[in-house]
């Protein structure tokens, strides 16, 4: 059953021969958690990595609709999307000068660590200037839009920076829980790539690539200023090979978008590899948005679209956390939000994103626990939006979501969460489509069970 332990017998796999996609097409996006923990055993034992199962049971999962979708004649009955998350989501190098991607550093956080301003040339001349609109800064040579991406591109030391991997930040005022459609004309809806700048040295961090000023311990203002300067990723700093880089954080393999392609999608399942945090929030509103018939990703059909059927399958193994080791002026690691607890130029405290969009119910502290009810209170949030987008007039979830908790201790607050998240069911809507997979072998059997509750409104009987 769903909603606790499976009953493995009111699944039987024989019935996954008789799946026929008839008058209804399927768009379904599987949202699955690559962090550092998939990369072990389950608890329960068993001889593979929690990755390879999660391989198997996606695979299986497509072989048998693609399989089933070869005799119908609607147009593209069948499509699949990946969306692979862990610490961030990537949407594809290749998207760099997309549409909907910050390509100017409009956006108002855009350059939150990058103080063109101030960037000056050995001599004291000023590099950088205003655009004739004042809406973005621009190289005052050769009138280039001074961004993340000019960065990653020009910057000298190239071990250090290296290309933009494809990760991107979540975006700020309440829209990191939405899919508001990306638009020239508001800044904050465009996506920005992902920049973990370089810490101070003396910061205790573990994000120090550069060599810029010093170890000792100083005031928060001086530090921020340090940290925000521009001239260390043109040649003015030595490498110091302390962390990541810029990318920190970027581990994914990019999002596939929807396709009925089987060799496309197994392609993007088997390439998945364990690495990093655990960003529920990113996972599950990327998931949304290659869904959605809007930018970026607009593979999916539109919301009123008819007889067509809108599926998330949510899985992680861990609970939310973020941004890894705090240091003496970020309050925490690098992440999708930026710092959750940090300081300005002038010394003063702020608050990160990762507090936008919560309630009374997060206390703003500058400790892990606190970040995480933030992100956990995001997850819910994202989790109604999407059931909400494109509601029937009967009621029913615009988009089915399916939620997976994988070799999650009992008592984890993300079991509760995703049981929450889950929509009611399609064979017995009085049953949350959410599954407690406790060993491989659940997984597997949870992953049948999503193939029977999907194709219950289309098997040949």
């Amino acid at each position: 059953m769903t909603g606790g332990e499976l009953d493995w017998s009111a699944f039987p796999l024989a019935a996954r021969s008789q799946i026929v996609v008839q008058n209804q097409s399927i768009e379904l996006v599987m949202v699955l958690d690559n962090s550092g923990s998939m990369g072990s055993k389950p608890k329960s034992g068993g001889g593979k990595r929690k990755i390879n199962t999660i391989k198997e049971a996606a695979t299986n999962l497509t072989a048998q609709f693609l399989k089933g979708a070869a005799s119908s004649t609607l147009e593209l009955p069948v499509q699949f999307g990946v969306v692979p998350f862990a610490a961030a989501v990537n949407v594809g190098p290749d998207n760099a000068s997309a549409a909907w991607m910050d390509t100017k550093g409009r956006s108002s956080i855009h350059n939150e660590y990058l103080d063109w301003a101030n960037w000056k040339s050995s001599s004291g001349a000023r590099l950088a200037e205003r655009s004739a609109t004042d809406d973005y800064w621009q190289e005052i040579s050769s009138k280039t839009p001074l961004t993340r991406f000019f960065v990653y591109k020009n910057g000298v030391h190239r071990d250090e920076l290296g290309p933009w991997k494809g990760c991107v930040e979540s975006r700020p005022g309440g829209l990191a829980i939405t899919d508001a459609e990306p638009a020239y004309l508001a800044p904050d809806t465009l996506f920005v790539p992902t920049f973990a700048p370089d810490e101070y040295d003396g910061s205790n961090g573990d994000n120090d690539y550069f060599m810029d000023g010093g170890t000792s311990r100083i005031s928060a203002d001086a530090a921020m200023t340090a940290q925000s300067q521009i001239a260390k990723y043109f040649g003015a700093s030595s490498p110091r090979g302390k962390g990541e880089g810029p990318n920190r954080g970027c581990r994914t393999t990019p999002i596939t978008p929807l396709t009925d392609v089987k060799a496309t999608v197994d392609a993007a399942i088997n390439a998945m590899t364990a690495a990093g945090e655990t960003n529920i929030p990113e996972g599950i509103a990327w998931g949304w948005r290659v869904l959605s018939a809007r930018e970026p990703f607009s593979q999916g059909r539109a919301e009123d679209a008819k007889d067509n059927l809108k599926v998330l399958v949510l899985m992680t193994d861990g609970d939310n956390n973020y941004g890894g080791n705090k240091n003496d002026y970020n309050e925490s690691g690098y992440g999708t939000f930026g710092y959750a607890s940090t300081y300005d130029a002038y010394g003063n405290h702020r608050w990160g994103r990762i507090f936008d969009d919560t309630t009374g119910k997060t206390n703003k502290k500058a400790r892990a626990s606190s970040f995480v009810t933030a992100m956990n209170e995001k997850v819910a949030a994202i989790c109604q939006n999407i059931k909400d987008d494109g509601r029937k007039v009967t009621g029913e979830d615009g988009i089915v979501i399916f939620t997976i908790a994988f070799d999650l201790e009992d008592g984890s607050s993300v079991k509760k969460l995703l049981e929450q998240c889950a929509s009611y069911g399609i064979i017995d809507p009085t049953k949350k489509l959410y599954y407690d997979a406790k060993s491989s072998s659940d997984l597997l059997a949870a992953f049948d069970a999503i193939t029977e509750q999907v194709s219950s409104l289309r098997i040949a009987k």
